[in-house]
């Protein structure tokens, strides 16, 4: 009889098991779904106020969700989350929120609800650069290389870093585009004419280095002119 109730007793732990099982899953309560909402929206440029067309906006979430806004720089994305999401928009020769720091253009946060879901989302136009190199003759110069710099503190020294560049054509004009708007300097790199010569460095205006230049002002959605002789 002793081997009865033993086997009894070993039968009956599963059956135990099982019930503290459902009534642990009792207390815990269920969790709540995400609701889910369209979204629309319009790209503009921050300057101008006129719509984006082609832009890629992107919700930020553990899905992939993007759009491309259409001519009007309206788009419409499916299956937001309900709550606060960040919103993203890029597009070439606006600040790209991937490369800047700057708080224009980056992603923002917007409250998706049940309601009214249309949002404006800005983008900042990049900056220009142009210019000619001449010599002392006034003939334009081949082939100078042009660099854009910023200041920048490191090891709280004032140093100043690389952000552009490019080179001068047959004509010695030269153009940089893509730059985050603020201030800058433009300088020119020396250039060997033979041997024994050489077209010296320059920082505009008429700078023989940077101590001495003058910065430039950089505005969004601007050309601006620096010329070197």
């Amino acid at each position: 009889s002793n081997s009865i109730i033993r086997v009894r007793s070993v039968c009956l732990l599963p059956l135990l098991a099982s019930a503290a099982a459902l009534s642990l899953a009792a207390q815990i309560p269920p969790i709540p779904s995400v609701k889910r909402e369209s979204i629309t929206g319009t790209v503009y440029n921050s300057v101008t106020g006129e719509p984006v067309r082609r832009a890629l906006v992107r919700v930020m979430t553990g899905a992939q969700l993007f759009a491309f806004s259409g001519s009007d720089g309206r788009f419409q994305i499916e299956g937001v989350p309900e709550g606060m999401v960040a919103i993203s928009a890029e597009h070439p020769g606006f600040l790209n929120p991937q490369m800047t720091g700057r708080s224009s253009g980056r992603d923002t946060m917007f409250h998706v609800t049940s309601g009214s879901n249309d949002f404006r989302i800005p983008l900042e136009p990049t900056a220009r650069v142009s210019g000619t190199v001449l010599n002392a003759d006034g003939e334009p110069v081949e082939n100078v290389s042009v660099q854009v710099v910023i200041d920048q503190i490191i090891d709280g020294r004032r140093v100043h870093q690389h952000r552009a560049g490019g080179s001068t054509d047959e004509n010695g004009t030269y153009w940089i585009e893509d730059l985050e708007p603020g201030k800058a300097y433009v300088n020119t790199e020396g250039r060997p004419l033979s041997d024994h010569e050489i077209y010296p460095p320059r920082y505009f205006p008429d700078a023989e280095d940077a101590s001495t230049a003058q910065p430039i002002q950089l505005s969004a959605g601007q050309e601006t002119r620096a010329d070197f002789t």
